[in-house]
């Protein structure tokens, strides 16, 4: 995948890198750099996978994307129900670490991953270049910005997903430190809704966006919502399908 701006993003990296992900790395404008003296982390590859050290938590484990195991995805599965059985190409527009891209992915659907945060993506990829080849085919990802790439795109999806975890989470329950650590990355996603907007303005049959449970709702009123005990899945049509 080639970027389409013109501007360059650059990751702190520590020793060799792979070919596959240098080249990656490269070919979507992503440049590697030594980190610096203030630099926060960086990224280095240790026993055949990628990972990031974050330097401001000397006891923080590093970040690495997980590769899912051999258990069969349940079609009870929260997720997996708010996308419905008959839409088989997805595009995850908050890519993240991969999780919810590759259960997707494990149900035999095509997803679009799009993530912006350059450090991210690299992490994502390294993760899904260790799944099992025919997992690995499945998933496409994209270095950009989502708002952008939808803008832009020519494929015919059948749903978008969009993670917005990052936002609305009350102050007494504190998220995970790896969420953390993700969220001074990535940023506070304070265009979700702006994407979300966007997304409903898609010839897709439905919208799926992901929020904590006691989240507050935003835009309409979802046709559907597939609730746990801590996050919650809503459901939204776009507009021309009312």
């Amino acid at each position: 995948m080639k970027t389409s701006r013109s501007e360059r993003f650059f990751v702190y990296t520590k020793g060799n890198m792979p070919a596959q992900l240098s080249n990656w790395a490269k070919d979507a404008g992503i440049e590697m750099r030594v980190p610096a003296a203030q630099a926060t982390y960086f990224l280095y590859y240790s026993v055949n996978k990628l990972k990031l050290r974050w330097l401001g938590d000397k006891k923080f484990l590093p970040i690495s994307a997980q590769t899912p195991g051999q258990k069969r995805v349940s079609s009870s599965n929260l997720l997996i129900k708010a996308l419905g059985k008959r839409n088989r190409i997805i595009a995850d527009l908050s890519a993240g670490l991969g999780v919810d891209a590759l259960t997707i992915a494990s149900t035999g659907r095509r997803v679009y991953c799009i993530e912006r945060c350059p450090a991210v993506a690299m992490l994502l990829f390294d993760g899904i270049s260790r799944c099992d080849p025919t997992l690995a085919d499945l998933v496409e990802l994209h270095f950009e910005n989502s708002k952008f790439w939808l803008e832009q795109n020519s494929i015919k999806l059948d749903a978008i997903y969009i993670d917005t975890m990052f936002i609305g989470k009350k102050k007494s329950a504190k998220p995970s430190k790896q969420m953390q650590i993700l969220r001074q990355l990535a940023g506070d996603d304070r265009d979700a809704e702006l994407l979300i907007n966007c997304a409903l303005k898609q010839n897709v049959s439905r919208v799926i966006v992901k929020k904590y449970a006691n989240a507050a709702a935003c835009l309409e009123r979802p046709v559907a919502q597939y609730r746990g005990k801590t996050i919650r899945f809503d459901v939204f049509k776009p507009g021309f399908n009312k």
